[in-house]
């Protein structure tokens, strides 16, 4: 759980900048891997693979908190690669790779906000997506504005419910 800080600022989890598969996140029961939930704290999580082995999620913004991440690896065993819900917000600040599939890799819901803008998304071993790539809803959004995907991945694209949007750029739904 990333925990409120005093103050503001921005706080940043740092694997191995040289060797990101050697740090691996795992979490073990439901809930993510990274939890933010203070919108007074950014937290930046970087350079790692994340994982479970109890159906969790990588990382999870609840109740107005903020994380960025970059050089992420997406691995196996999660329910969502990335949620943001209840006007909480995950923002890519760097490019990711994505090594497994989920059932959603972004889950975005009640006010929450996922922004993937002007980044690669290198997808390896053709992850399976069982319910939807980006799954968005309540007044959610996800913005893939610009975005360059590597490799293919199988499952629906998209699943855009009760005043959901997602920003493409002009792009075509593939």
């Amino acid at each position: 759980v990333l925990r409120p800080v005093a103050g503001t600022g921005t706080y940043v989890v740092q694997g191995n900048t040289g060797n990101q598969a050697s740090v691996i996140g795992t979490i073990s029961v439901a809930g993510g891997v990274f939890l933010a939930t203070d919108a007074s704290t950014r937290w930046n999580v970087r350079y790692m693979t994340l994982q479970s082995t109890g159906g969790g999620s990588g990382l999870v913004a609840e109740r107005g908190g903020v994380i960025q991440f970059q050089n992420l690896t997406f691995g196996t065993g999660m329910v969502s690669h990335i949620v943001a819900a209840t006007n909480s917000a995950v923002r890519a600040t760097g490019n990711y790779t994505i090594s497994s599939g989920a059932a959603q890799h972004i889950n975005s819901v009640v006010g929450g906000t996922v922004d993937v803008t002007s980044r690669t998304v290198t997808l390896t071993g053709t992850p399976n997506f069982t319910n939807a790539y980006a799954n968005v809803g309540y007044n959610a959004t996800a913005n893939f504005a610009s975005d360059v995907f590597s490799g293919s991945a199988t499952g629906s694209r998209y699943a855009v419910f009760a005043n959901g949007v997602i920003i493409t750029g002009g792009a075509a739904t593939t």
